[in-house]
């Protein structure tokens, strides 16, 4: 199938209308790519905080129950894993707040 989309692009591009389609299909898939290493770099930040979320503290026992608390903080949670992926999120133009909502630098 892959060989037959280039042969068509190959034949399409000869023609001034085929330029421009073609220019704008690579440069929308340039964007598309972007967009989607964007979406991996932010679902890794919040896989490591919720995987920090889940390590509680145990405080007492009860009936059936056991009462726990978080280890962290939300706020050091979310200072830690900005500090654990800075450079990535860097690289991809993406700042995480104090309250942990991502920016686009």
């Amino acid at each position: 199938m892959k060989i037959l989309q280039k042969i068509y692009w190959l034949f399409y591009r000869m023609a001034p209308r085929g330029r421009r389609a073609y220019k704008l299909k690579n440069g929308l898939d340039g964007l598309l790519a972007s967009q989607e290493r964007k979406t991996k770099a932010k679902l890794k930040v919040v896989r490591a905080a919720s995987g920090q979320l889940k390590r509680k503290k145990i405080l007492a026992f009860g009936k059936g129950k056991s009462v726990t608390k978080p280890r962290m903080s939300d706020h050091q949670i979310v200072k830690s894993v900005g500090n654990q992926h800075k450079e990535e999120l860097a690289a991809r133009g993406i700042r995480l707040t104090n309250k942990g909502k991502f920016k686009n630098v």
